[in-house]
């Protein structure tokens, strides 16, 4: 259960990646978050955004909670098809989010939402 949450609608247009980034950071700066944490969950929030921006559809909401000993982000699209990390070659110019969050985070996940869509989320220790 988060002791305290904070959500935002996104539209889908290309500054709602930088909106989402500074929402999660005025808001875990708000919490007093350690920095460093609020560093590395600005950072995901910007790479799962992004990839329900250019693959999802419909609205987007992201939510952040603070819990006892973490963070957790939830993203959710309109769009029921579950992301996964592509294999990269050398030449790669994109398709690393999904390894940034497998690198970075505690714990993730994907799961189909309740109306529909999906949720991409994630977990990052320390408070």
């Amino acid at each position: 259960m988060p002791e305290r949450s904070a959500e935002m609608e996104l539209e889908r247009l290309p500054q709602s990646a930088r909106r989402a980034r500074y929402f999660v950071q005025r808001t875990l700066g708000s919490w007093q978050v350690l920095a460093a944490t609020v560093e590395t969950v600005v950072l995901l929030v910007s790479e799962v955004v992004t990839n329900a921006l250019r693959h999802g559809r419909g609205r987007i909401a992201v939510r952040v909670e603070w819990r006892r000993r973490s963070v957790r982000v939830i993203v959710h699209d309109d769009d029921p098809r579950q992301p996964r990390p592509t294999p990269l070659g050398p030449e790669a110019d994109g398709g690393r989010g999904l390894r940034l969050v497998e690198l970075l985070a505690e714990r993730w996940g994907t799961a189909p939402a309740p109306d529909g869509g999906k949720v991409v989320w994630f977990e990052v220790a320390g408070t």
